[in-house]
């Protein structure tokens, strides 16, 4: 059974709620995207004269990062302070992932900024809210640019995959073959994202016969092919690729055509 569904038996019941059972119903939601029921039961929560917390509010932004719903994620981020709470690290990055999906750009800056103002010391998934942001922006030399200057934060996947989509773009097949090995001495383990990325780039280098090598061998090194990989291969073997038609969505996902 799901958190909400066992809210639903609590009611059913005539017993009320705590905050603690609030806030995890309410995280639930948030982990599904769920914004709607995540806002509303927070309402529910201050019904019952239940102040929400910190933990609460990061919940119901967190539940607009996936939706992209970024202007709800700064009201209730405003109304956190309003209230007297003091947002944190997850409060700052869920609403610079919200930004981020709907590719605002001047949005996640600032809020980039504004986090740092408040003390509060940005980690890896600030950086990759920031980094997916300039790659919906298409703004590909920032990216490499923001990476390269934040030499005290440890990437991880994610760091690496925007990197690698930056180099696909900008039709640096060999710096992304670089990077590819430094994934791999990082101890990083390739996805998925990373393979799509790394084919573009030599198929946008002009290697294409590499790239359709290279995707031909995903499943041999334990990668499952994405509909996106599909799609890239059938235009290699038709040899049919055209570079300004390989483009990225916010999630780092390379398509073509």
């Amino acid at each position: 059974k799901s958190c909400l569904d066992l809210y639903q038996e609590i009611l059913a019941e005539g017993l009320k709620p705590d905050k603690y059972t609030y806030n995890a119903v309410i995280g639930s939601c948030a982990q599904g995207g769920l914004y709607e029921q995540a806002v509303r039961l927070m309402r529910d929560m201050q019904n019952m004269k239940l102040e929400p917390d910190e933990m609460t509010y990061n919940a119901v932004i967190g539940s607009f990062a996936k939706s992209g719903h970024w202007e709800s994620a700064l009201r209730y981020l405003n109304e956190m302070r309003t209230r007297g709470l003091r947002p944190d690290s997850l409060s700052f990055n869920s609403a610079m992932a919200a930004c981020a999906s709907s590719g605002e750009l001047a949005k996640a800056k600032n809020l980039f900024k504004d986090m740092k103002i408040s003390g509060i010391k940005p980690d890896v998934t600030s950086f990759n809210a920031l980094l997916s942001a300039y790659c919906a922006a298409e703004q590909w030399e920032n990216v490499i640019d923001t990476a390269e200057s934040s030499l005290a934060i440890t990437p991880d996947i994610t760091t690496a995959n925007c990197i690698m989509i930056a180099h696909a773009m900008l039709r640096q097949w060999e710096k992304a073959v670089t990077h590819y090995e430094a994934i791999k001495k990082k101890g990083l383990k390739p996805d998925v994202l990373t393979y799509n990325a790394l084919i573009t780039a030599l198929a946008n280098g002009g290697e294409t016969e590499r790239a359709l090598q290279l995707a031909r061998s995903l499943e041999s090194k334990g990668i499952k092919p994405s509909h996106e990989t599909r799609a890239i291969r059938e235009t290699l073997e038709k040899g049919e690729w055209f570079q300004e038609e390989a483009n990225v969505d916010e999630e780092g996902n390379v398509h073509f055509r």
